[in-house]
């Protein structure tokens, strides 16, 4: 047990986010700067009790306060949407979030009433009030018991959310048991409305399509104002322009007599420029990061799988190439060496007279061992950074086929590299031939002028089920009609998992969809 914090200190960081509760959508009227403020100090306020700056509170008072403070920034956040404004914040809460918000808040008039006053209503037949209690009975009692378990709503929304929806329940379930007995009519309209709940299904995708249509048009404003900023940060740079030249022409003109203070002026010009060009710098990056996180989190694989995939490799090549292989029609007598990582071997040409040709095999298998080590999965392909060292270590002169595998797959880059002149100029002439294998899609990749690898990559390529792949990759179209992301678990009635992760790849690279791996969600696959 515990002393519980400053009790003062908590109402006063409450103030504001009490203020939108009590408001409720009749916030969404105010003006969008007043609200906008409001959500700054609420969310500052919030910040400052998770920093402790009222003391520590028992787990029901945290719980509770928690969720006023979540509640209170999504009754802002619809408020944004449901205007049609662009606001950052609103990306704080999901779709999910924001409709079962709509549609809880939609019985709000219930809360100023009491169970008489509500009876009143129904008895007099009030329109508003006997749609919401159709609503209630055609989908709105069972369906938002079910809606709040979804895991996509933050716990302290749901805990609020629940609360709310029992309370507009429970004072709708005591007038009407009430009622029933006493108006004939009611049973049987009652009735009525149950026989309707097939009608679930289309209400919940007219809810979302509401949502998304709101925030696509929001997001059309945000572009409109993005637009409008570049054009005054182009006039701001003309202008600057302008004033500079402006003040280079004084200066030519005041040289002699002020010549110090030129030298001063110029320093700080020089230093203006200097930051100007970081801050172009920085942009540049953080648009080249946006470009890579296309292929950034495209993968996802886990320890176990990374290990079960490196021993079914080395086991294959082990297999295949046993004591003896025929390339270009020739036979090779095979040396096998089993590595840490993958697998060696010499082949020496048999040959009736004389000495046969030498082709020194080797095949690799890379995954970050850190990476899995530290978080237990990866999610990005190698890099051309992370290939490149393995395939110069084998330059030494002699012929080398080497083989790299990967679970996760490799870059744009690193294909290109493999494919490109410089590879034939550079590596080929030196008498190593590559090949790269995907193991999440069985992908294989040589330099097409390379005869070796396209030889030996027949003993490295994997064996592909195309039968269950290609019945999975029709099951999850099936499954995406109408739709534009699918999660892997969500898929795993089209095969298991490994033949469901290939498919994905497959349908990404045939549709121009994107793979993704988001945290807390999974792999994901979404259009572009």
């Amino acid at each position: 047990m515990f002393d519980e914090g400053d009790f003062r200190c908590l109402e006063k960081l409450l103030d504001p986010a009490r203020e939108v509760l009590r408001s409720g959508r009749d916030l969404c009227r105010e003006d969008f700067e007043y609200r906008v403020s409001l959500w700054n100090r609420i969310k500052e306020n919030y910040d400052r009790y998770r920093r402790g700056e009222c003391g520590r509170f028992s787990d029901g008072v945290d719980r509770r306060v928690r969720s006023e403070f979540e509640y209170s920034l999504l009754t802002l956040a619809w408020c944004f949407v449901e205007r049609g404004e662009w606001f950052d914040g609103v990306k704080r809460f999901n779709k999910l979030e924001l409709g079962v918000f709509g549609m809880i808040e939609r019985y709000d008039a219930i809360e100023v009433l009491s169970v008489d006053d509500l009876k009143r209503k129904l008895a007099r037949r009030d329109e508003r009030t006997l749609k919401l209690l159709e609503d209630y009975y055609i989908y709105m009692r069972d369906w938002m018991d079910k809606i709040l378990e979804d895991p996509e709503i933050g716990k302290f929304v749901k805990r609020y959310a629940n609360n709310r929806w029992k309370s507009f329940r429970e004072k709708i379930d005591r007038a009407v048991s009430s009622l029933i007995t006493e108006i004939d009519w009611l049973g049987d309209t009652i009735a009525a409305w149950k026989s309707k709940t097939g009608e679930i299904e289309k209400i919940k995708e007219e809810m979302r399509k509401e949502v998304e249509d709101k925030l696509k048009r929001i997001e059309e404003e945000r572009k409109k104002i993005e637009i409008a900023r570049r054009e005054v940060e182009e006039k701001e740079r003309e202008v600057k322009a302008k004033e500079e030249e402006i003040r280079r022409e004084l200066e030519r003109v005041e040289r002699e007599k002020f010549e110090i203070e030129k030298v001063k002026e110029e320093i700080e010009r020089k230093e203006r420029e200097i930051k100007d060009a970081e801050e172009r710098i920085k942009k540049e990056l953080e648009k080249l990061k946006f470009v890579k996180a296309v292929e950034k989190g495209s993968r996802f694989v886990t320890a176990e799988e990374v290990k079960a995939l490196k021993l079914t490799f080395i086991g294959r090549l082990e297999k295949k190439l046993g004591d003896e292989v025929r390339i270009f029609g020739r036979k090779f007598k095979v040396k096998v060496e089993i590595e840490r990582n993958g697998v060696g071997a010499k082949l020496e040409e048999k040959k009736i007279i004389g000495r046969g040709e030498e082709i020194e095999f080797k095949a690799i298998f890379v995954y970050r061992d850190d990476r899995l080590g530290d978080v237990g999965i990866d999610t990005d392909p190698l890099t051309l950074e992370e290939v490149l060292p393995f395939v110069e270590r084998e330059m030494m002169g002699r012929q080398v086929f080497l083989c790299i595998a990967s679970p996760t797959g490799f870059e744009g880059k690193v294909k290109e590299f493999v494919n490109g002149e410089e590879f034939h100029k550079n590596f080929l002439s030196k008498r190593l031939s590559l090949c790269l294998l995907d193991m999440g899609t069985g992908e294989i990749v040589y330099n097409r002028h390379d005869q070796i690898a396209r030889e030996f990559a027949k003993i490295c390529e994997m064996e592909m089920d195309e039968e269950k792949i290609e019945k999975a990759v029709k099951c999850i179209k099936a499954k995406l009609e109408g739709r534009d992301w699918i999660k892997l678990e969500d898929s795993l009635d089209c095969g298991d998992e490994k033949v469901v992760k290939t498919a994905f790849y497959r349908i990404a690279d045939e549709e121009g969809w994107v793979v993704k791996y988001i945290e807390d969600v999974g792999l994901v696959l979404m259009k572009r």
